[in-house]
């Protein structure tokens, strides 16, 4: 095959990657504004900048740009999980800083990606299959945390009024307060939780109350 041949198909494969990506961010934007019935392909094509034929030759129905959305962001979210463990483990063996380091993960995941906070929040107040399918995907990596979680209570006093549930219903109320309720910005006097500076101060905060650091 010729340079040139290779060098058109690679720039194609990007220009389709590029394509898919808009799609994706487009139909995330609708999803956790609008909820998954009451937004249409036309309005995803539209937001995207794409013709209706561009976004099925890509990802056939509605249904399958949901489930793209929704695998990205949690692969995102295990492979960043993965890492950090890794990583931490590698050098600090106390179980503390390996929990402390899978709450910082899913605090830096939701914080930077609030659409699925809103995703799957809308899911789960309708209960469908796609609540089902997120239950499925999250409960895998719920029960890897969990354990650390009761590893890290042994050695801390600090979470002994938890288990791995209650830790978990508080730590995703505080992370997806700013997320839920965007209205709060229009309340508040002191603080712009649109600026760039609020996600790491507002996760020192998390921190500090759930650990008392």
């Amino acid at each position: 095959m010729s340079p040139k041949r290779v060098n058109s198909g690679r720039k194609k494969a990007v220009e389709a990657e590029i394509t898919r990506d808009h799609i994706l961010v487009s139909a995330s934007t609708l999803f956790s504004t609008k909820g998954f019935d009451a937004t249409s392909l036309r309005e995803i094509a539209q937001l995207a900048d794409v013709t209706h034929s561009t976004i099925t030759h890509h990802f056939g129905a509605k249904q399958d740009i949901w489930y793209a959305i929704s695998d990205r962001n949690i692969a995102d979210y295990q492979q960043q999980l993965a890492m950090s463990l890794v990583q931490v483990i590698k050098n600090e063996h106390e179980p503390l800083a390996v929990f402390k380091t899978a709450v910082e993960v899913l605090i830096d995941t939701l914080l930077r990606h609030p659409q699925l906070v809103r995703l799957i929040s809308m899911e789960h107040d309708i209960n469908s299959e796609r609540a089902i399918y997120l239950d499925d995907k999250l409960n895998q990596t719920h029960h890897m945390v969990s354990s650390l979680f009761d590893q890290a209570k042994a050695v801390s006093p600090r979470l002994q009024p938890f288990n791995a549930d209650t830790f978990l219903v508080a730590l995703l109320g505080l992370i997806s307060a700013p997320a839920l309720f965007p209205i709060l910005q229009k309340t508040l006097t002191q603080t712009d939780i649109t600026d760039a500076n609020f996600n790491p101060h507002y996760k020192g905060l998390i921190i500090n109350i759930l650990f008392g650091e």
